[in-house]
């Protein structure tokens, strides 16, 4: 059989990279893809990779790959991997696919029995003809957008780390579309991943914590890791492991880590690629980026043509001019308002592209205009949105 599979959104470090949580969702939906594809080559199939890494706009990405699918016919299925990502508490996966046809729900339901299977909740197969990455393909194939887990809740990525990679996640998925069990590849010693959870669990650093990149590359030097990420020569892992402190910077920070900034920093590096470091901290490279996130909503809304300086001008003070945004809206400029509370501290309950207002971002935003002597009527106006970005 022939398959199209891709990661969704752009990569990680582009604008329109997609949800970020405790872990970026274009990353792990890139090694989960690649994960999908090994597996259903190995089965004898023939799959071909229609990932998009860049564009100058999330419908514009859409297209690209809906155009790289197109390229190829008699195709069984078109996969789309994701993650999910809403306010922390919603765990699980699911399967969207755009019609009542048969075949893909049957196919969809075993995605998400197989993937429940590994100790995710199954939260079933839901039709949405909303999602562009659905529609508009002509090569004969069924369209499943799979959201693998959610990004941004503890108990999935949780059970995403103990598993120590994608690889399982992949195979589940490329399992449910066979409709077969298939063999795991042969593992010469323990998992490098295996090894580092421990390790985590033993020295008590958090998801967040950038150190653990450290902790894993000086794992690679001392054990002499392979390519493929497994260890030459079988070890036991210690649970309370003797780590040199000499040789490992934890470099804690005595300053607690304002999270719903730091997860704000990474909202905006992925709508606006402003390039912030996730600190936690509000200085004036995040204020920057808040004006860059506002300015990009101005483009994608009304067409503003602005440049993404993260600087407030006579531009963009033109452009936004009378425009906001309120309950019930679905606008670009409800995703930089989410954003911008983030960047303040506040949690709006969840960020999406385009973003959505509902009753956590209303709450939320009035709670911001109180504190701040604000006409406290839930609407995102001009005199709330220069408040957020300075």
């Amino acid at each position: 059989m022939n398959f199209t599979v891709h990661g969704g959104h752009a990569a990680q470090g582009n604008a329109f990279s997609g949800a970020s949580g405790l872990c970026s969702e274009s990353v792990e939906d890139r090694k989960i893809k690649e994960a999908v594809i090994k597996y259903l080559k190995q089965a004898g199939h023939t799959v071909y990779d229609c990932t998009v890494d860049s564009g100058p706009s999330q419908s514009a990405i859409i297209t690209a790959i809906k155009r790289k699918i197109n390229l190829y016919s008699n195709v069984t299925a078109n996969i789309s991997i994701h993650l999910n990502c809403y306010n922390g508490n919603a765990h699980g996966t699911e399967c969207c696919i755009y019609s009542d046809n048969e075949a893909a729900k049957q196919m969809a339901q075993r995605i998400c029995s197989k993937i429940s299977s590994l100790g995710f909740t199954d939260r079933g197969v839901k039709k949405r003809t909303d999602l562009g990455v659905l529609k508009g393909i002509y090569n004969g194939g069924i369209n499943i957008l799979v959201e693998t887990f959610f990004c941004d809740s503890q108990n999935d990525f949780n059970l995403y780390e103990k598993m120590g990679n994608s690889d399982a996640i992949g195979k589940a998925i490329a399992e449910g579309i066979l409709n077969n069990q298939l063999a795991a590849p042969t593992e010469n010693g323990p998992n490098l991943a295996d090894v580092t959870y421990k390790l985590k669990q033993a020295l008590h650093i958090t998801p967040g914590n950038v150190t653990m990149q450290e902790v894993t590359e000086t794992l690679k030097q001392a054990l002499g890791i392979k390519s493929d990420n497994t260890i030459k020569k079988p070890i036991n892992v210690d649970p309370k492991p003797s780590v040199p402190q000499s040789n490992i910077n934890l470099n804690h920070n005595t300053k607690p880590l304002n999270q719903n900034i730091s997860l704000g920093q990474q909202h905006a590096n992925n709508f606006a690629g402003c390039g912030l470091n996730p600190d936690g901290i509000r200085g004036s490279k995040t204020i920057a980026g808040g004006i860059m996130c506002v300015q990009n909503a101005l483009n994608l809304d009304y067409n503003s043509n602005l440049k993404l300086d993260g600087k407030w001008g006579p531009k963009s003070e033109s452009a936004l001019s009378s425009h906001y945004v309120k309950k019930g809206e679905t606008q670009y400029l409800v995703t930089a308002v989410e954003i911008l509370l983030m960047l303040k501290g506040y949690n709006p309950s969840g960020v999406e592209s385009p973003g959505i207002f509902g009753n956590g971002l209303y709450n939320c935003l009035i709670q911001y205009q109180k504190d701040n002597c604000l006409a406290a009527d839930g609407v995102a106006g001009t005199n709330t949105i220069k408040s957020l970005i300075h």
